[in-house]
């Protein structure tokens, strides 16, 4: 056999090679899509996946994804005749929602050398929204959809990174500009290892009015001696906040657990270089009311066979209102989670879902929750639970700290749920501990801070009070409290106190 001979069959032996290799991996990528697609119809209900079609070519596909749900009709509130509630007439006015779809376009190049990259295949997303009113298309102008970029590689894990560009939005006086985002995320082989990080370096929200709950509290209420109560002093309507976040970013790395979506075992870390927060009235100056940096934090998740626990660590230092702190820290300890009630909760988010979209997701009926309750309240204590937080704070030199914390010692019984009910039995097997230290001296400026002036006179009297009711001790230049309430007893700062009426029955 000839020179000539042998490479000629050498070439079509690599052709032939190739083309099998890109055959197998576009077979292989198809039946990825597929399996992803039966997941999410499985997820988010069959009716909202309205397409999941596939075009298979040789060295490359394309994919086409919709998602359609109708956005929740406004609510039309009820108005009172005579004591009989009456619909009103803009309620049948109302025009039902048309429904919104995110459409997702992918273009598939296959392996084994797919986009000059050694892999089985690369898949590049583009997403879209229809049905969305021209108000909102305004208000996006200025702002991209993401992208979604897939590796898979030919032993079976796969790259992804999801990118946002940067934009703006605009609407009704309320602003948001942010840069870059990515996120990048590897997946193991076994589909279950997970690593990552993300890179967020600006978001900027401003113009959000500034409100609270008491604002707005009903003007027709009555007083104790049943005369009309003055109206409530409203905010001023001019005053917006505006949020400002710098320099966001972090990792992760974590092994998934069967059944449970984005959780398992592993590690997270995250840092913000500065975050603010700024007030201002109308045709008034801006004020910073929040401004911390170097913030830096970390959770880490632990598992065994059956509860999980979780961590949580966040630092930093800044200034909230007058008061600069040399330091600020937040711990959490969740501890002992039943898996299996995890499990069912999330099921019943999903459920919530499939049956009247997000807002029943995130607010199940009031039936539904107490069912579900019912069923997995003995299971989750019987995995005796614990929570506990702590705030720690350097200030003008001295340290301070508040914490509690809750935990579960012994599981009821359903015959002592029964015959006493969930509050007293639970109160007799669980522990509760709080506890507080803060300098004397921080008092005047907390009061400041919150709007008030407290002098010397005034400062040592409401400590006096505090000490003589056994609410607080002093402790040098220092006020502490420590509560701790078990079986049945309390005792607050060394001194045993009944329980509130009706909790210790």
């Amino acid at each position: 056999m000839s020179n000539k001979t042998m490479v000629a069959v050498a070439a079509a032996l690599v052709v032939a090679a190739y083309g099998g290799g890109t055959w197998y991996s576009g077979e292989q990528v198809h039946k990825s899509f597929q399996e992803a697609a039966a997941e999410l119809r499985h997820a988010v209900g069959e009716d909202a996946v309205v397409r999941d079609s596939y075009e298979k070519g040789f060295f490359s596909s394309k994919a086409n994804l919709v998602l359609e749900w109708t956005p929740d009709a406004p609510q039309v509130p009820v108005e009172e005749h005579d004591g009989d509630e009456v619909e009103p007439a803009s309620a049948a006015a109302v025009t039902p929602l048309k429904p919104m779809r995110l459409v997702m376009n992918s273009d598939i190049r296959h392996g084994p050398l797919a986009g000059a990259k050694l892999a089985a295949a690369v898949v590049d997303s583009r997403f879209a929204l229809e049905g969305i009113d021209d108000k909102t298309k305004q208000a996006f102008a200025k702002a991209s959809m993401p992208t979604l970029t897939v590796v898979r590689h030919l032993m079976g894990s796969s790259d992804w990174r999801f990118a946002l560009p940067a934009g703006e939005f605009a609407d009704d006086g309320v602003a948001a500009r942010w840069a870059d985002m990515a996120y990048d995320v590897v997946v193991g082989s076994d589909k279950k290892s997970v690593t990552g990080d993300f890179k967020w370096p600006e978001l900027v929200i401003t113009g959000l009015p500034k409100s609270s709950a008491d604002d707005y509290a009903d003007e027709d209420q009555e007083d104790e001696d049943g005369e009309e109560a003055p109206a409530p002093v409203r905010a001023s309507k001019g005053e917006q906040m505006a949020i400002a976040v710098k320099g966001m970013g972090g990792s992760f790395n974590t092994t998934m657990i069967e059944g449970l979506w984005g959780v398992g075992p592993g590690k997270m870390q995250m840092r913000v270089a500065n975050a603010q927060v700024t007030t201002q009235q109308a045709d008034g100056p801006p004020e910073v009311v929040v401004d911390l940096k170097d913030i830096t934090g970390d959770t880490k998740m632990e598992a065994d066979a059956k509860t999980l626990s979780i961590s949580n660590h966040i630092n930093g230092v800044g200034r909230i209102g007058p008061l600069e702190f040399e330091s600020l820290g937040y711990e959490e300890k969740i501890q002992r989670l039943d898996i299996e009630v995890l499990r069912s909760l999330q099921q019943m988010v999903l459920e919530g879902y499939r049956a009247g979209g997000l807002s029943q997701a995130l607010a199940p009926a009031e039936d539904q929750l107490a069912e579900w309750m019912e069923r997995s309240g003995p299971k989750l204590l019987q995995a005796l639970p614990s929570y506990n937080m702590k705030l720690n704070a350097h200030y003008q030199g001295s340290a301070g700290h508040l914490e509690y914390g809750f935990g579960v010692l012994k599981a009821p019984s359903a015959e002592e749920v029964a015959e006493k009910g969930w509050m007293p039995v639970l109160l007799k097997g669980s522990v509760l501990n709080a506890s507080a230290r803060l300098p004397k001296a921080w008092m005047v400026n907390i009061a400041k801070a919150s709007g008030q002036e407290l002098g010397p006179e005034e400062l040592d009297a409401m400590i006096q009070m505090a000490s003589s009711s056994g609410y607080a001790r002093v402790d040098g230049d220092f006020l502490t409290a420590d509560l701790k309430v078990q079986d049945g007893q309390m005792n607050l700062n060394g001194v045993v106190k009944p329980l509130p009426m009706g909790l210790g029955r």
